[in-house]
């Protein structure tokens, strides 16, 4: 749902100068994961960020639809603590450089 809602509140707003940094753990309650929504999203922006709170061996179990997502980001990676979300804000402020 929340990729839908993005689409439909924001997407007009996304080019190719946009980063979309999108921070959950991809699950979807059984539902339907709806992954073409995520790659409209990685078609217009510059890049698709995803930040996961799960280690990436429970990417794929249960309701966890990482792995079908994965493939439209330019990265994924695990963030479950403020260190690791001041890694990865290091990290993207040192590739803008």
């Amino acid at each position: 749902r929340a990729l839908l809602d993005f689409r439909e509140l924001a997407l007009n707003d996304v080019n190719q100068r946009s980063t979309v940094i999108i921070l959950g753990d991809a699950r979807n309650n059984y539902y339907e994961a709806h992954p073409e929504r995520l790659k409209d999203i990685a078609r217009r922006a510059k890049q698709v960020l995803w930040l996961n709170p799960e280690r990436r061996d429970q990417w794929g179990e249960g309701d966890s639809e990482m792995p079908r997502f994965a493939p439209h980001c330019f990265r994924v990676s695990r963030c479950s603590s403020l260190t690791d979300l001041e890694r990865f804000a290091e990290t993207l402020v040192a590739a803008q450089r």
